[in-house]
């Protein structure tokens, strides 16, 4: 093993691991490479009477950056701290992917609306949340689970091709009495047209039918809602219990491999034993030092 050098500790302070200022992290948002039309999907939207929110989990300072540059109505976001315009790298606040089903709820209120009129617009795992409880919602440029997820799945490096999926979500669905708030991505990156809807249909007994009835009214969901939600979750359990299964399976033909490998040296366990009692004599040795 080659050895290590420790730097001789100096007084003066290197400039490169002093905590970045605020302006120079927006500074370098400007030239991060971001999905094209931004700014005129923005518009579009608000003129056709809109609201567009910017729901995500990253840091707030950077969304609220996205809101003063392409005039977004609102944004979410975890709340870094700041002292004399410098970053701490302190967490204020933190926003999780379930607080974005209640920033979005907050905003529809005051519009007079409610999720189901939403469109949530999403590229990774901490979308699903709010595509469950969405009215509609739509992939973008997404990972294996949001794409599994959604009612359409789309790939691009141009947001204004998403407005004529938005357009047939609008168009397939009964129009609300004022607005719709459309959610859209907090990150970049569209393949596809809106997934039609499916009917299904089979026989249940009255007395669970109206008690399922009555658990998604406590969610404010309809019943067709919840199974939609319950559906989508049993889905997303087996895409990952696959997942982990094929990981599981590739893990130990990989140890059987090692077994039978003829190459690979084996280590007696005396030595190990030997090795950890070494180590937990030492350990043992310090920790009376610190106590005396």
């Amino acid at each position: 093993m080659p050895s290590i050098q420790r730097r001789p500790q100096v007084a003066t302070a290197d400039a490169s691991l002093r905590p970045p200022t605020l302006a120079e992290v927006t500074d370098h948002l400007d030239t991060a490479p971001w999905i094209a039309n931004i700014g005129d999907v923005v518009g579009q939207l608000q003129a056709a009477g809109n609201l567009v929110l910017v729901c995500t989990v990253t840091w707030r300072f950077a969304a609220e950056h996205l809101r003063r540059l392409h005039g977004f109505d609102a944004v979410s976001g975890t709340v870094m701290g700041t002292r004399k315009g410098v970053l701490t790298g302190a967490v204020v606040r933190h926003f999780d992917r379930e607080d974005k089903i209640g920033f979005v709820g907050e905003h529809c209120a005051r519009c007079g609306l409610d999720l189901h009129n939403v469109v949530a617009v999403g590229d990774a795992r901490s979308d699903l949340p709010l595509f469950a409880v969405a009215g509609r919602a739509v992939a973008l440029n997404a990972t294996p689970h949001a794409r599994a997820a959604a009612d359409a799945v789309i790939d691009t490096g141009d947001l204004s091709d998403l407005l004529p999926v938005l357009q047939r979500a609008d168009a397939g669905a009964p129009r609300p009495p004022h607005r719709t708030c459309y959610g859209v991505p907090d990150r970049e990156h569209i393949k596809g047209a809106w997934m039609a809807d499916s009917t299904f249909t089979f026989r249940v007994d009255e007395e669970l039918k109206a008690a399922f009835a009555d658990i998604a009214a406590a969610q404010e969901h309809t019943a067709a809602q919840l199974l939609r939600v319950l559906m989508r979750n049993t889905v997303q359990q087996w895409h990952e219990s696959q997942e982990h299964g094929a990981w599981i399976h590739s893990e130990v033909k990989h140890a059987l491999q090692e077994a039978a490998d003829p190459t690979i040296e084996r280590i007696p366990h005396d030595r190990v034993l030997s090795s950890w009692r070494q180590q937990r004599a030492e350990l043992e040795r310090r920790a009376a030092g610190r106590s005396a």
